[in-house]
């Protein structure tokens, strides 16, 4: 195996690791509460689609480091989602049912990313990672309302750390979709921590001495 190859794989690993791990902080930190105050839901539930649809075109590249990974993935992801919308508010048969309907639609865009046309493919794959927009939207309103919230910065902190190593990953594969994708979520989830910083900046300095 070729230095690069070696690297490749190396970067994949930690990237996959740190996928796995970022819903972890934001699941335990609505548990303990039981409270998803500025936390979207939203954005949870795009990240079990997008890892859907790359579980396809894993499929179809055959990616097995990207596969592994996206496919946990989308079991957190989807799993946060039904937290924070059904189990912290009391409301379980709702949430089985989102689950039932995130699974359905996870299933359809895994056959698109398997054997959809590639020219779509170029355009949503790279487009998956907008599904972070819905959270960085809910925290520059956190942070013009200086309101309350329960999001995880440690969470966002391992998504810029997991989009560093996969740009590594696509860059010595080389996969322009797998770069243009991690590239984008990284200045997404760097814009959700800046308005999280300035909204606990912006709460200091309201709060009663």
């Amino acid at each position: 195996m070729s230095w690069s190859s070696s690297v490749a794989v190396a970067s994949g690993i930690v990237a996959l690791v740190l996928t796995l791990v970022m819903t972890l902080p934001q699941t335990w930190m609505i548990w303990r509460d039981r409270s998803s105050t500025g936390v979207s839901a939203g954005t949870w539930a795009l990240f079990f689609l997008s890892f859907s649809l790359w579980i396809g075109y894993d499929f179809r590249i055959d990616d097995s480091v990207n596969l592994v990974a996206n496919v946990l993935a989308a079991a957190s992801a989807g799993l946060l989602t039904v937290v924070i919308e059904g189990v912290t508010v009391g409301r379980t048969r709702r949430g089985a049912l989102l689950l039932l309907g995130l699974v359905a639609s996870g299933l359809l865009l895994m056959a698109f990313g398997r054997f959809g046309p590639m020219f779509i493919l170029s355009v949503l794959l790279p487009a998956a990672a907008l599904g972070r927009m819905p959270q960085v939207l809910r925290s520059l309103r956190t942070w013009r309302a200086v309101g309350a919230s329960e999001v995880s910065v440690t969470t966002w902190w391992l998504g810029v750390g997991s989009g560093v190593a996969w740009i590594v990953h696509g860059a010595l594969q080389p996969d322009v979709l797998i770069i243009l994708t991690a590239v984008t979520s990284t200045v997404l989830s760097a814009a959700v921590l800046t308005f999280e910083y300035s909204a606990r900046r912006a709460r200091a300095v309201l709060a009663p001495a």
